[in-house]
């Protein structure tokens, strides 16, 4: 993910705008990450659908996979109240949690916010019956001690190279990560969210299932020719 010129880090730290939800949750380490229920979803979603499209309840979801990895502004709205868009996805086959920012030049402190972020919405997501699946997200090893927190092992989780490929040092980071996360999450599927490489597909073949959508901006591209 990436912030927008009108953004600062210091505009995602919610502080007190997440207590409302945040301390009714089950929470794990010094960090105090929120703990989630692991998803067993089987049957693969037929779409990828960002959360700012999905307009109404009304809109069919029972094949969409719904999820929060093109726009910062809408996981800010979902940390400030996760309950915001409940109507909207409530019926989709599935909810992937946010996708704050992560960069390496973001203080730890504030990787380590999004990260709770990231659990506790989809924390309360689940008290009210929508089948999340964990987005897990790192920028690199330094993360490993906290961004693994909160998640039970056998679980389906999503991941995205969107963003995390453009050069070789990015690149690496997410080819190590996505291998420190099988062994440390020993996922049943991975959702993969755009683009793979050769060494992310060495990596997944020790997964059971590999659930790849092409990123929302792809997808224009060829609506538009």
């Amino acid at each position: 993910m990436t912030l927008s010129t009108n953004d600062s880090p210091s505009s995602l730290l919610l502080g007190p705008d997440i207590w409302p939800w945040y301390f009714s949750l089950t929470t794990v380490g010094d960090e105090g990450i929120p703990t989630l229920r692991r998803s067993t979803i089987s049957s693969r979603p037929s779409s990828a659908k960002p959360l700012q499209n999905v307009r109404s309840a009304s809109s069919y979801l029972g094949e969409t996979l719904v999820h929060v990895y093109t726009n910062d502004k809408v996981n800010v709205r979902l940390a400030k109240n996760p309950l915001r868009y409940f109507d909207r996805v409530s019926s989709a086959a599935a909810m992937v949690t946010p996708d704050l920012s992560m960069y390496r030049v973001l203080p730890k402190s504030m990787r380590v916010f999004h990260t709770i972020v990231n659990r506790g919405v989809g924390a309360v997501l689940q008290t009210r019956g929508v089948e999340v699946i964990p987005n897990v997200a790192w920028s690199c090893p330094q993360d490993y001690d906290f961004c693994f927190l909160g998640l039970e092992s056998r679980s389906a989780v999503s991941i995205s190279s969107h963003g995390r490929l453009r050069d070789a040092e990015d690149r690496y980071y997410f080819e190590h990560g996505v291998a420190e996360m099988i062994d440390h999450l020993e996922p049943t599927v991975v959702v993969l969210y755009g683009a793979s490489t050769r060494e992310v597909d060495r990596s997944l073949k020790r997964v059971g299932e590999v659930w790849q959508y092409p990123c929302y901006q792809s997808q224009l591209k060829v609506a538009n020719g």
